[in-house]
């Protein structure tokens, strides 16, 4: 028993150090605005009111986060002016650290395919079980960044409309 675990863990704390790898050179401007293909919301998910059902709101913060240790990640927590700039960069940040978790739970079946044993099985599930909260929190997360986003530029764009409009010379029609 002991060997497999030890397998496993070895296995999966190289998968975790290169995944965390893969996850700081991957292209942000690959997931564009996070709202579309599989990072977008799905119906059942009710724009991450899903979530709330298993109480993400009282536990979502006290899991470990990458960010808080390494300098190289964006810090996940928006700033006291947000900006629709730095809102994108968020979105994107979920999408990023979604898709690493998703990877993270099916390369972790590896221990399965190369050792088929229960304990094995055991040890992949519980890997797997490990990233859920992670996914749950980036899903939960990005559509409300992704609505707050949008009343910013809502905002933004009509401020620029009466700005517009207060620097027309008189007589002149827009």
């Amino acid at each position: 028993m002991l060997s497999d675990f030890l397998f496993c863990f070895r296995l999966l704390a190289f998968l975790g150090v290169f995944m965390y790898l893969i996850g700081l050179f991957l292209p942000r401007h690959w997931f564009g605005d996070g709202d579309k293909g599989w990072f977008s919301c799905f119906p059942r998910e009710k724009g991450g009111k899903l979530y709330e059902r298993v109480g993400i709101r009282q536990w979502k913060d006290k899991v470990p986060d990458m960010s808080r240790i390494s300098r190289r990640l964006t810090k996940k927590s928006i700033s006291e002016k947000p900006t629709p700039d730095s809102l994108l960069g968020l979105i994107r940040e979920t999408c990023v650290a979604e898709l690493i978790h998703e990877l993270l739970m099916l390369l972790g079946f590896l221990c399965y395919l190369i050792r088929r044993t229960k304990r094995t099985l055991f040890w992949v599930m519980v890997w797997a079980l490990g990233n859920l909260p992670y996914v749950m929190i980036q899903r939960y997360n990005r559509p409300r960044l992704i609505r707050l986003r949008a009343h910013l530029l809502k905002q933004k764009a009509s401020v620029s409309d009466e700005t517009e409009a207060v620097t027309l010379p008189k007589g002149s029609s827009s």
